[in-house]
């Protein structure tokens, strides 16, 4: 009875001190905690948040329209429900993508069903790359989601601040690594088109238009056309159109012959 007890009495501090730190909490402008699910995983999820409604209640919470009002009652008036989210078929991961880039989710818990194909699962799919992205906490599966609240309430107790996606916009290590890939793949196509790449910090001017008289006073003289006329890289000089020599005399086409002939024997 011993154990029992003071599992009972430290439950029971647990609880007093987070609800102290509840006004301490609502201080900060917290990003929204995501609460959703497939269908199929609904009554977990109402169960997760049953087991910790105390935690959660502190959070501004994003959940499903449809269960809003069931969630309510189970973490009481106190509860803060800043979005009421559409269903997996009409596109809640997208819309949760798109809290993430008005950065506004700071923790997504997307209870999955590994059993069942869906249509939505490329929503999904797109969601947990973003997430990533963002370096934003995510968990998809019930015991991920109570180490998470555990974690929480931990930080709460002890007045500590919480996990930063909760605060402000982060990024994946990797997204430095990207962005550097693109500035070597930009400055090769810029050197590539004979455009100087600019220094660092230096801003970068538009790009010189080289026109037939600027490349005529660059190479040192006048570019001619061969004797066959053929126009290359986009160089059109004026002498280019008719596409004949001036030289040559203008030649009748026996079709024209042939009837200027008919007519001729035909006036006679």
């Amino acid at each position: 009875w011993e154990g029992v007890l003071s599992g009972t009495h430290l439950r029971s501090q647990m609880v007093a001190s987070t609800a102290v730190n509840r006004a301490s909490t609502s201080l900060f402008h917290l990003r929204s905690l995501v609460l959703l699910s497939e269908p199929e995983m609904e009554a977990a999820l109402l169960e997760f948040i049953r087991d910790n409604k105390e935690t959660v209640a502190l959070f501004p919470l994003s959940v499903f329209a449809h269960m809003a009002a069931t969630i309510r009652e189970v973490l009481g008036p106190e509860a803060s429900i800043v979005h009421e989210i559409v269903s997996k078929e009409m596109g809640a991961d997208s819309a949760i993508a798109t809290h993430m880039v008005l950065e506004d989710v700071g923790c997504i818990i997307n209870l999955r069903n590994p059993f069942k194909a869906h249509p939505w699962a490329c929503d999904t799919g797109s969601l947990v790359r973003l997430i990533n992205v963002g370096n934003v906490l995510h968990a998809s599966n019930t015991t991920t989601a109570t180490s998470l609240i555990a974690s929480f309430e931990i930080a709460l107790q002890a007045k500590k601040q919480l996990p930063l996606s909760f605060y402000k916009t982060l990024e994946s290590p990797s997204v430095a690594l990207y962005k550097k890939g693109q500035d070597a793949v930009i400055a090769s196509c810029v050197q590539a088109n004979g455009v100087p790449s600019p220094a660092p910090g230096q801003v970068e001017s538009a790009p010189e238009v080289r026109t037939t008289e600027r490349l005529a006073e660059v190479n040192g003289k006048q570019l001619a056309r061969d004797a066959s006329p053929v126009l290359s890289r986009g160089n059109l000089l004026e002498e280019s159109f008719p596409l004949k020599e001036p030289s040559m005399p203008a030649r009748m086409s026996e079709r024209t012959a042939f009837v200027e002939e008919k007519l001729s024997h035909a006036v006679q």
